[in-house]
């Protein structure tokens, strides 16, 4: 898939673009740390200044992950 990701704008065309017609989020989890020196700067914010992480478990209606 990353491929499909570099041609469309979002994960959702991508999966589109994979055959997965629609999906659901199973879980995502949310937590927050420090930017590293390289997150800082292409974030162009503090280095160690906040940054909130995301990390998500999708999966097509049929319950099996795509994302």
């Amino acid at each position: 898939m990353p491929e499909q990701l570099l041609d469309r704008s979002s994960l959702a065309a991508a999966l589109l673009a994979c055959g997965v017609a629609d999906y659901a989020r199973v879980w995502r989890r949310l937590t927050a740390q420090r930017a590293s020196t390289t997150q800082a700067g292409l974030l162009r914010i503090a280095e160690s200044g906040p940054i909130l992480r995301s990390v998500d478990v999708n999966a097509d209606l049929e319950g099996i992950p795509v994302e």
